[in-house]
């Protein structure tokens, strides 16, 4: 989803986070791809998040989550707008 939402397509090839780095290291490969290297982390989350309960809390209170493919595109123009502002010790 955000790859599209960058304008780029995605691949999954499952590679140890070391050689990922190594590969995104360089400035020109990050600019290609439109992150900096410590959002790399960000991609390699093992948890899985169970909203069952918060979504029953927030439905009583006529609260509904958008799903994430909804919001994608604002969370993608909000980082454009703000990436020179985050420093990258934000992103690790």
């Amino acid at each position: 989803m955000f790859a599209e939402a960058i304008g780029k397509t995605f691949a999954y090839v499952p590679v140890p986070m070391a050689v990922a780095k190594a590969f995104f290291s360089p400035k020109p490969v990050q600019r290609f791809f439109g992150m900096p290297l410590q959002a790399l982390d960000y991609f390699d989350d093992p948890v899985r998040h169970d909203t069952t309960q918060a979504t029953q809390d927030l439905g009583e209170l006529g609260i509904e989550c958008p799903r994430l493919a909804d919001y994608v595109p604002r969370l993608v123009a909000f980082y454009r707008s703000h990436r020179e502002t985050v420093r990258k010790e934000a992103m690790i």
